[in-house]
């Protein structure tokens, strides 16, 4: 499943971040490299691997983490959405 995520992301960064970030835009994007390297490590991945897997891509140039309480998180996407995902 990680080398699918890394997969994507190549894509998204060709396709969609460079090209935006060479007319001068500003993006924004949730889950990128940290939430990789965090969903990859709970699921008991080689974290040496998953940062070789990640190394290429552009790092961002800010992250902001959101402290949520994850009973919120539960009520949130309850409230917003038909049903869970993996992720």
């Amino acid at each position: 499943m990680q080398l699918l995520f890394a997969a994507d992301r190549a894509n998204h960064l060709e396709k969609e971040i460079l090209p935006a970030l060479k007319k001068s835009f500003i993006v924004i994007s949730d889950r990128y490299i940290f939430s990789s390297l965090a969903y990859g490590a709970s699921a008991g991945l080689d974290r040496e691997w998953l940062l070789k897997l990640n190394e290429k891509f552009r790092m961002p140039d800010v992250t902001i983490f959101l402290d949520v309480k994850p009973e919120t998180c539960i009520k949130r996407i309850s409230e917003s959405r038909f049903n869970f995902e993996l992720f």
